[in-house]
């Protein structure tokens, strides 16, 4: 330890950069966690308000980055490699985005028939399977990988294990998608939330990519809606 401090001594300059990049980091979780906070306050106590307060972390992504010039940009929206981000996580893509849909559609029609219509009433928006709707699950799934993986859980990864940050943004994520309805049917839906969601941190945390994370949730989103709609 104590080499290393002379060495430090002998280089002023890095150990001021060191310094810079941890408090740096520790300002970057504080404010993630800020707006998880704030996020997580409106869904209980400011639900109408919702939508617009979930649109300012997606503006601070943009605009953070743009203003102190990191390189997340550049690392998290990457094409290069894309497929072979896809083959190396092919199982977990597969099983979030096709398997676990059809999965809690067949347990929820036949089990649970009231909470298929809970799950109905919360993605109310979705009337007809048709390009528009593609279009729009296809944006809705960009918008919320880049908040919950690209900012979220890749700043809570600062300070966090890979797992408690998965945990955390997942458990975050789930909170957002509550609404009305019986203890019982809220907390599987949320549970069932809160698993995609742990999918979607896990092919993120493996690539480093939000088009994987972005790819899986929006074709879990269309095999559900896609379900919905024909199926019931």
């Amino acid at each position: 330890m104590g080499c290393i401090t002379m060495e430090l001594d002998k280089f002023p300059g890095l150990q001021k950069e060191k310094l810079a990049k941890r408090d740096e980091e520790k300002r970057q979780f504080y404010e993630t966690l800020f707006m998880m906070s704030v996020l997580v306050a409106t869904v209980f106590l400011f639900p109408k308000f919702l939508g617009i307060v979930s649109i300012l972390p997606f503006l601070y992504f943009f605009i953070e980055n743009r203003v102190r010039k990191h390189s997340n940009l550049l690392v998290i929206f990457k094409f290069k490699g894309l497929l072979q981000d896809l083959q190396s996580t092919w199982v977990a893509f597969l099983t979030v985005a096709f398997l676990l849909q059809a999965f809690y559609f067949y347990v929820f029609k036949n089990f649970s028939p009231e909470l298929l219509s809970h799950v109905k009433e919360r993605t109310s928006f979705i009337a007809s399977f048709n390009i528009g709707l593609v279009l729009t699950l296809l944006v809705l799934a960009l918008v919320e990988e880049v908040v919950f993986r690209g900012l979220f859980q890749k700043r809570i990864n600062l300070k966090l294990s890979p797992l408690y940050s998965i945990l955390i943004t997942s458990i975050v994520f789930a909170a957002l998608h509550i609404s009305d309805g019986t203890p019982f049917v809220v907390m599987i839906d949320l549970a069932t939330v809160f698993i995609d969601s742990v999918f979607y941190g896990y092919l993120f945390y493996k690539t480093n990519s939000v088009y994987v994370a972005w790819l899986a949730h929006a074709l879990a989103n269309i095999t559900a809606a896609f379900l919905l709609i024909h199926f019931i």
